[in-house]
């Protein structure tokens, strides 16, 4: 027999699989005075008394097995992983976070297994870690239910993708969080400089960095956080990473933050279950797509806060959103859907679906551009920006409507459409109180059909030059100015204005009718009986109607 020990590595594993051993099995080749290989069981009979027999060990092991070849150099390192006792693990692509230990069962504690995988990425070699960035690589963790009992850290240059986060843990690669100490790390990364705050973490996150999170990936994993009242995933400083096809949920509070991210994306997001909002704070330059919210809980306000500090920072697109939040499902409170409080945020796409809170009436949900505030995240507090230059398309919503404060300008709504509930108390679609400028609402071919600017007139107009019409069918049209008066004006080319109804009134302020047409008729309401000597009125002197002199 002719055997190279190149061609019998590449087929040791099957030569490995053949019968099961407890002992070390060498193998041979005819003519041959030193033995190819030898295969064990397990990696923990990976010592250095198997060189003795051949510089060549096939592990049997159907998680942590492999081909491993004897380097001297290395033979006081054992990482878990890809090096024990001077064996060097021989692969192509990405690790396994299986080699490292890691079980996937629901059951096992696989926190330290899953953490010297992750470090491994940039180098770990035993109990020492060094960041290597030319030694970048991409973490595989195979689908299972992997339970955690402690925060993963992350540094930069880290990959990191499972199998998706489909039903059950046969058919996904899901993180389970079940942490019994939540008190926040201290060693999480806090960037100082330029101004940038020092963040500490107010909870306990699943997932955190603890260098600046350049050049990261996350993907196709679900983080269950078990309904603890933790963060899910908390990066700070981000830069240049991508976070796809990862969903979030049972999470009591933010499942999502980035604070100082910047051109970053992130896409397929599914939020479901959680108790507090995403939060993008302090971050600009960043591409969302197809987001997920659905069945907020513990009575939270917001879904989505973007917020910044800085009136030059912006460029936030969102694109695809969907976000349902039924009764019963979740414990709807009044306020903000999404917050926003920072300029040059876009948000395209939008599928909202609420319904009307049971004890209420109303969820007084809103998109909603907020006036400068106070802002508190993990014990460092700012005051946002104006939000100006934003621009909301495309949003059809049942019960979520929009809001301004009085200090943002330059906004705008393209094709937004809300559908009531009957006998919904709701009472606004777009709140037309704080909408004072700059802010517009278009129709389908882009011609504006009513918009709000302030030219010190306060005006609101209705149509544009091009003879459209303002038709709400089976519903209200109202039109109300609390401090000033309402004015309908002809126009130019069409100088008449016709009211063509069944029913029309005026009525007073306080209360009580002056006049109202109804089936063909005109009736005027508490005329005097007398003269009133004011030239111009009517009254009515004993059936007829007369006009004072």
């Amino acid at each position: 027999m002719n055997l190279k020990r190149r061609n019998f590595i590449k087929g040791a594993t099957v030569v490995g699989a053949v019968g099961v051993v407890t002992a070390p099995l060498a193998l041979q080749a005819e003519g041959m005075t030193s033995w190819l290989c030898v295969v064990v069981d397990t990696v923990d009979k990976l010592t250095t008394d198997l060189k003795s027999s051949s510089d060549t060990v096939v592990v049997k092991d159907i998680k942590r097995g492999g081909i491993f070849i004897y380097d001297s150099d290395k033979s006081d390192i054992n990482d878990g992983g890809t090096v024990f006792n001077g064996w060097v693990r021989q692969y192509d692509g990405a690790l396994n976070a299986l080699w490292f230990g890691a079980i996937g069962d629901g059951v096992a504690d696989d926190t330290q297994a899953l953490q010297k995988a992750i470090f491994h990425t940039t180098g770990w070699y035993g109990s020492n870690y060094k960041l290597d960035n030319s030694v970048a690589k991409t973490l595989y963790i195979p689908r299972g239910t992997y339970r955690i009992t402690d925060s993963l850290r992350i540094t930069q240059m880290q990959y990191i993708i499972g199998d998706g986060y489909g039903s059950g843990h046969s058919k996904s690669t899901e993180i389970l969080c079940d942490f019994t100490n939540i008190s926040p790390p201290t060693d999480n990364y806090s960037n100082t400089y330029e101004g940038h705050p020092s963040i500490r973490l107010a909870k306990k996150p699943m997932l955190y960095n603890v260098k600046m999170a350049n050049y990261i990936k996350i993907e196709n994993i679900r983080f269950n956080a078990n309904s603890k009242d933790v963060y899910g995933i908390h990066l700070n400083d981000m830069y240049y990473s991508k976070l796809d096809t990862v969903s979030i949920t049972n999470c009591m509070n933010s499942g999502l933050t980035l604070i100082t991210a910047q051109f970053n994306e992130v896409r397929n997001i599914s939020y479901i279950n959680n108790g507090g909002p995403i939060r993008i704070v302090n971050s600009c330059t960043m591409d969302f797509d197809n987001l997920d919210i659905e069945n907020s809980q513990c009575g939270v306000k917001n879904d989505l806060e973007i917020v910044h500090h800085s009136k030059w920072k912006g460029g936030i697109n969102i694109r695809n959103i969907h976000i349902e939040e039924l009764d019963g499902s979740s414990n709807i409170v009044a306020g903000s859907v999404w917050m926003i409080g920072q300029k040059g945020v876009k948000i395209e796409g939008v599928f909202g679906l609420f319904s009307v809170n049971s004890e209420s009436g109303s969820t007084e949900r809103y998109i909603q551009y907020v006036d400068p505030q106070e802002y508190t995240i993990d014990g460092y507090t700012f005051t946002t920006t104006i939000p100006h230059h934003c621009s909301l398309e495309s949003v059809g919503s049942g019960h979520m409507y929009v809001k301004q404060g009085k200090e943002a300008y330059s906004n705008k709504i393209t094709g937004f459409r809300v559908e009531r509930e009957v006998d919904s108390n709701d009472r606004h679609q777009i709140d037309t109180t704080t909408f004072d400028s700059g802010f517009e609402i278009q129709n389908q071919d882009r011609r504006k059909l009513l918009w709000f600017e302030n030219n010190n007139e306060q005006v609101v107009h209705l149509f544009d030059n091009a003879n459209r019409k303002f038709y709400p069918t089976g519903g209200h049209f109202i039109m109300e100015n609390t401090y000033g008066r309402v004015k309908l004006k002809a126009g130019y080319e069409m100088p008449d204005i016709n009211l063509i109804a069944d029913f029309v009134s005026i009525d007073k302020r306080e209360g009580g009718r002056i006049a109202s047409f109804e089936d063909g008729k005109i009736i005027l309401n508490n005329l005097p009986t007398s003269d009133p000597n004011a030239q111009g009125q009517l009254w009515n002197d004993n059936g007829i109607l007369k006009i004072s002199s």
